[in-house]
């Protein structure tokens, strides 16, 4: 297309091509900004590679630009205002229930939908998160939980939502605490290994061993927001290797004069209280291998003259 019919072509579109006193060439879009149809132009600024709305009389607009405006003859879509929605994206669930229906406004956080950017996209990824997980947001480090941390925080849980980590929780403020605080100031990440949180779960209070990592949060300004804070249960790996060490340690026999094999087993599972927490140990008479006698020779958790455990029994 030959250069006049390239340029009838855009001013049918509303873009036309200016000379300025200097020589040099301007582009212009016509477009209306309201109802009444008050018309502007929006002028291409080459050196910031934006279209900038400007006046008919000739003063740039304050605070408007080409984007999301009315062009001549077309309507741009609008679109809702991410913060009136962002939780809609939350996994459904009662414990988002909590978080939605909770009274963040009393907060230093404000309500949800003043959150910004940051924290809303934060947020989710937290909520969404399959393992145990938390944010703690700002200076005062305000704690916001997904469902699987629930299990871990006990009778904590819901009174530390939305409150002070080290007013509500303590325990993980006098562990954790040097860490947040070397995040606040510039540090970007931690990993605690083979923590044990007592952990009520199947109507009981069970042992249970945990790596927590501790990641520092931007803001949308790229400064320090808070701390997350995720949990993966390592406790069949710790009580394996806990127990593998245990039968280790029973292999390894190496008898003094006055020490007998009874003895080493004694003082092996002695150490390893939580494991085997009660024993009783019988000998057979090695003289008499067709003997049904048993004889005591050690007993862990148990008193001498406990009656499950006689100093001697028999077999048949």
């Amino acid at each position: 297309m030959d250069p006049p019919g390239l340029e009838s072509l855009l001013s049918q579109l509303g873009i036309r091509r200016q000379q300025h006193g200097h020589g040099k060439l301007r582009w212009t879009i016509d477009v209306v900004t309201d109802e009444a149809e008050s018309w502007t132009h929006a002028i291409f600024d080459e050196e910031l590679g934006q279209w900038k709305l400007q006046s008919t009389e000739g003063k740039p607009t304050s605070s408007k630009s080409a984007t999301g405006t009315k062009v001549a003859g077309h309507h741009e879509p609008t679109y809702p205002r991410m913060e009136t929605v962002w939780t809609d994206a939350f996994p459904a669930s009662a414990h988002t229930e909590v978080l939605i229906n909770f009274d963040w406004g009393s907060t230093p956080l404000g309500p949800l939908h003043t959150w910004h950017r940051s924290m809303q996209l934060f947020t989710q990824m937290m909520l969404s998160d399959p393992k145990p997980a938390a944010i703690y947001w700002g200076s005062q480090r305000i704690a916001i939980y997904n469902e699987a941390a629930v299990p871990l925080m006990g009778t904590l849980h819901p009174v530390a939502l939305g409150r002070p980590v080290e007013e509500r929780l303590p325990a993980v403020w006098e562990y954790f605490g040097h860490s947040i605080h070397a995040l606040e100031e510039g540090q970007h990440g931690f990993v605690h290994q083979e923590i044990e949180l007592p952990t009520m779960r199947h109507g009981y209070l069970e042992e249970s061993w945990w790596d927590s990592t501790l990641i520092a949060l931007k803001d949308d300004r790229g400064s320090y927001a808070g701390t997350y804070s995720s949990w993966t249960e390592v406790t069949n790996t710790t009580l394996r290797d806990r127990r593998t060490r245990i039968i280790n340690q029973l292999g390894h026999l190496s008898l003094s004069a006055d020490q007998s094999f009874w003895q080493h087993i004694h003082d092996v599972l002695r150490e390893h209280p939580r494991d085997v927490p009660m024993a009783i140990m019988y000998s057979m008479d090695d003289n008499d291998p067709l003997s049904e006698r048993l004889r005591r020779e050690h007993t862990i958790g148990l008193g001498a003259t406990y009656a499950a455990a006689p100093s001697e029994m028999n077999v048949s």
